[in-house]
């Protein structure tokens, strides 16, 4: 009994870990024309959203830059969370 308690003090241990290194890891990217640049965490919540000095914008355009530019934090972040945590899989 003392076993499986300890265990998952462990488990809750290392999902609070997890979370904290999710939350720390920041990833930057741009629509392919850079009109919107976006950060996201490891979480994929969106911490900042930059939009390019302009006269005049489209909304498809806005739109669709910022579709590229998550889409595209997505896939960066990807690939660090898999490289950091291949341990763990």
């Amino acid at each position: 009994m003392f076993d499986q308690l300890k265990d998952l003090y462990n488990l809750k241990r290392q999902a609070a870990e997890m979370d904290k290194q999710l939350s720390s890891e920041r990833v930057e990217a741009a629509s392919s024309d850079e009109l919107v640049r976006i950060v996201i965490n490891g979480k994929h919540d969106i911490l900042e959203v930059q939009i390019a000095d302009r006269e005049h914008y489209d909304k498809k355009e806005l739109a669709e830059g910022f579709k590229q530019a998550y889409s595209s934090a997505q896939s960066k972040l990807q690939k660090i969370l898999m490289e950091k945590f291949k341990g763990l899989m």
